[in-house]
């Protein structure tokens, strides 16, 4: 599991590298999972991996010596609740990839957005 979530950040994170590096930031991926409601047993341990995948990727060197960070947003277990964190993420943190929602109702209702 920890190589999959690893790969996943780093494929998200290699299209922006040449954009971080040219403004020493590091490099945004968003976490678009479920932090509160009913549903929060799913994202919790989510969340404990991306920051661990986070670390892991930052302690060896970062995408070509780019760190990056990890952006959460919570979906609150809810299509809405996606939706508003997608498009947080995207148009207010520009994030280059979003790992998540939890569920495949949540998926589905911001494919549009992700496109």
């Amino acid at each position: 599991m920890r190589f999959g979530v690893v790969s996943a950040l780093a494929v998200f994170a290699l299209g922006s590298v040449g954009a971080a590096q040219q403004v020493g930031q590091p490099i945004p991926i968003g976490a678009a999972l479920a932090e509160t409601s009913n549903i929060a047993f799913y994202g919790q341990p989510e969340i404990i991996g991306a920051k661990l995948a986070q670390k892991y990727v930052n302690t060896h060197g970062g995408i070509n010596g780019v760190p990056i960070r990890i952006v959460l947003e919570d979906t609150g277990g809810s299509e809405s609740g996606a939706i508003n964190a997608f498009q947080l993420l995207i148009k207010k943190q520009r994030v280059v990839g979003i790992v998540g929602p939890v569920l495949s109702q949540q998926a589905f209702s911001t494919g549009p957005i992700a496109v």
